[in-house]
């Protein structure tokens, strides 16, 4: 049987395997014999009929699959590989892209209260687990100015202050659930819940918006969950994460953007 040396020598475009009577083997007794076909169906011709190779027990027998040639003399097969190799580079294909329904909740251009606590709190849900992945922040003032940011837990709610839901909650996933959480503004510095522990802080440079001072405002990022490690988990309508200022003073013209991202499940 005369065959090309890699199955690309045969410009293969995609194929199916198709299962039929059952050819013992020695070693293998439950093998099958696994057909090749091309786009349009019909099995490739190597002279002899269809090009098949024996790969088993039957159960284990998934679609699609990719073969790849090792030894062209004696024509042993040696890669199989459910799905995950690319027939035309060798080479693995994976996605690592998160399956778990994910939001992101902006609050645009919040003023804190003077010496602001909180200012943003993301409460969780009786009925979903948080689990916090990332939170960016912008803020400008009318002059240049540094703000001491701080990003915490509590587990029980914010009181008082002036408070106002934000609603800007969009999913990652338009087949997703309605989001669980609730994500709340504060124009006036309300009485912090229990504290449970700080797991950010950080300096952060305000820029000016007037045209004579006026620089391009900084991104603060905060990724968690990179490094095997645990992302900040909302467990509960009373477990909040909180950002703000640690009561310290708001400058003048202060405004923030702040946007936090998360998976429920």
């Amino acid at each position: 049987m005369a065959l090309p040396h890699d199955l690309r020598d045969m410009e293969l475009r995609s194929y199916v395997e198709v299962p039929v009577a059952a050819r013992g083997q020695p070693d293998n007794p439950t093998a099958q014999r696994v057909v090749l076909s091309d786009a349009s169906g019909a099995p490739f011709d190597s002279g002899d009929g269809s090009l098949s190779v024996e790969q088993g027990p039957a159960a284990a027998i998934q679609s699609p699959w990719w073969f790849g040639f090792v030894d062209p003399t004696t024509r042993v097969w040696a890669q199989v590989s459910p799905g995950i190799r690319d027939p035309q580079r060798g080479a693995l294909v994976t996605n690592q892209e998160g399956l778990k329904a994910t939001y992101t909740g902006i609050v645009n251009n919040i003023t804190p209260g003077t010496t602001a606590t909180d200012f943003v709190t993301l409460a969780g849900s009786p009925v979903k687990t948080l689990h916090i992945t990332r939170v960016e922040v912008v803020g400008v003032a009318t002059a240049l100015a540094q703000a001491s940011l701080l990003l915490v837990l509590r587990s029980t709610p914010d009181t008082g202050g002036t408070t106002s839901a934000v609603t800007a909650i969009t999913s990652h996933d338009a087949q997703n659930p309605t989001s669980q959480a609730v994500l709340t503004a504060y124009t006036t510095t309300p009485t912090s819940g229990a504290f449970v522990g700080t797991i950010r802080q950080t300096t952060y440079q305000l820029v000016s918006t007037t045209a004579v001072a006026g620089s391009a405002p900084f991104v603060l990022v905060w990724d968690f969950g990179l490094r095997n490690e645990q992302c900040p988990v909302l467990r509960g309508a009373s477990n909040l994460l909180c950002f703000g200022q640690g009561g310290n003073a708001v400058a003048t013209g202060t405004s923030y953007i702040i946007a936090i991202t998360w998976t429920e499940e």
